[in-house]
């Protein structure tokens, strides 16, 4: 089941990013070699297909783990319990606060080449 989501979506993709590609102006095409796009639409939708199949499943089992380690944690000892969840928060506080001074912004150019890309995609 988890295979042929993953490659549907994968399908749903490639067929974006070839539209795209095809809906470029002939200048881009005398840019860059031919070869230059198609190992980009395959080896994007390819990390995108390992992604979804074999990453959601190793989350799945980690977060099933975490719950239970928790609940066993609950009835064993209460407050070893309070500590470990405080203890958790603040992490996660803590990290999500620096990398918000880590994080760089997307370039003005970069999103504007997104936009051009895909203008041809929302045209038709």
């Amino acid at each position: 089941m988890a295979n042929r989501l993953a490659a549907k979506i994968v399908f749903d993709k490639r067929s974006n990013l070839i539209t795209c590609i095809l809906g470029l102006p002939v200048q881009e095409y005398d840019k860059r070699e031919s070869g230059d796009y198609v190992s980009t639409v395959i080896s994007d939708t390819n990390e995108l297909r390992s992604a979804l199949s074999s990453d959601f499943f190793k989350v799945a089992a980690n977060l099933l783990t975490a719950c239970g380690s928790a609940v066993a944690m609950l009835f064993i000892d209460t407050r070893l319990f309070a500590v470990a969840l405080i203890t958790s928060c603040t992490s996660i506080l803590l990290m999500i606060a620096a990398s918000s001074r880590v994080c760089r912004p997307i370039p003005n150019w970069y999103k504007l080449r997104q936009q051009d890309c895909l203008m041809p995609y929302y045209d038709h």
